[in-house]
């Protein structure tokens, strides 16, 4: 297995004076590849030039090379971003009638130039939507946020960076797969801090149409007396008159989660693990409540030390609806585990789970994902 770094049809791997990293982040418009050369005759600044970097016989990451420096030691930095960097940079005006999110994405992709892969069907067909000046991630993300309301099905858009039919622009259904990949200390995790929050928790839920003047309210009465009344207080217009009582539950059942966070760092040894995207999820090693936790990936940076060992730092936040892991005794585990740590979630162990800087999403973005999360 060997590391190629492939710039303008040249392999620029022997050249590199530090390991390259790849970074993927939920907020973030497309992922990002960073890398340093050391300066050589023949090396050229290659600003918009293609970039693609293999590991173990995989296209691991493919984009255009968008920032470019250098220092006084000789060395040269290079950061580059996947395609989908080109919807935030090519905004245009779209009208959207009868169409499902499959069907708008590709107009989106179609209208910047962006290559499309395999585009999941979304089926349910939308209401007409009319998007002015609009950056086509936004766009796209809008759509599927909007598909969820109307089918409880989340999917996602993310591009393939692998060589065959799936390269491309590709949205696709975010379903927890039956396997797992887990991170256990002593295995493949080198350290974790663990966070716990109420700042974003409540228990009391109204909605409230200013039409009608219907009001509705739901509340968690044991978690208002753990913590104190929180409220959060929304208004529908006249279409969800019918829905509030369905409307407001689900959204309490959304809004009392008690975020859990945690920072990780691990390490894929011998390319045991796949590459990692942000919104995967993944189990993690709680030895306070001997359970492994399933935590969403906010964020994720692949540091590529050699061509067989991947050094890994994430950004977790819980996830409530993925079932935990119970564990009772550690020595065990490592007995009834793979030794890349990977776990079915089916099944039980048997002893006892922007607008900001280019490619970031702006804060009001951020609480649409969140909320899609």
């Amino acid at each position: 297995m060997t590391l190629q770094l492939i710039v303008n049809k040249q392999d620029v791997a022997p050249l590199l004076s530090g390991p390259p990293k790849i970074n993927d982040e939920i907020d973030s418009v497309c992922r990002t590849l960073e890398f340093q050369l050391q300066a050589a005759d023949g090396l050229t600044n290659y600003l918009g030039n293609a970039v693609q970097l293999y590991l173990g016989g995989k296209r691991w990451f493919y984009g255009f090379l968008e920032v470019t420096g250098w220092d006084a030691n000789g060395v040269i930095t290079y950061k580059a971003y996947d395609p989908l960097y080109f919807l935030k940079k090519n905004p245009y005006d779209y009208y959207c009638k009868n169409q499902t999110a499959k069907q708008i994405a590709a107009q989106v992709l179609s209208t910047v130039g962006i290559k499309a892969g395999i585009l999941a069907d979304t089926k349910s067909v939308l209401a007409p939507k009319l998007y002015q000046k609009a950056e086509g991630d936004k766009v796209i993300i809008d759509v599927l946020a909007r598909t969820y309301k109307t089918t409880s099905k989340k999917y996602w858009l993310r591009f393939n960076p692998e060589e065959g039919r799936e390269f491309g622009a590709e949205i696709y259904e975010r379903v927890v797969p039956r396997d797992l990949w887990a991170f256990q200390r002593g295995v493949n995790m080198t350290s974790a801090k663990f966070d716990e929050s109420l700042e974003e928790h409540f228990n009391v839920v109204h909605l409230i149409n200013r039409e009608t003047g219907k009001k509705v309210a739901k509340a968690d009465k044991q978690l208002a007396l753990d913590y104190g009344v929180r409220t959060h207080v929304e208004e529908v217009d006249k279409d969800k008159a019918a829905t509030m009582e369905r409307d407001a539950a689900a959204l309490l059942v959304e809004k009392k989660k008690v975020k859990t966070t945690i920072n990780m760092e691990g390490m894929n040894l011998n390319l045991a693990m796949p590459q990692f995207y942000s919104g995967d999820v993944i189990y993690v090693e709680e030895e306070m409540t001997q359970v492994f936790g399933a935590y969403h990936i906010r964020s994720v940076s692949q540091t590529i030390v050699d061509s067989k060992t991947i050094q890994l730092a994430f950004a977790l936040q819980n996830a409530p609806d993925v079932p935990q892991i119970q564990f009772d005794d550690k020595q065990e585990q490592k007995k009834t585990k793979n030794k890349q740590g990977k776990k079915d979630k089916n099944k039980k162990d048997k002893d006892k789970d922007g607008n900001g800087s280019p490619g970031t999403y702006s804060p009001e973005m951020q609480k649409v994902i969140d909320k899609y999360m």
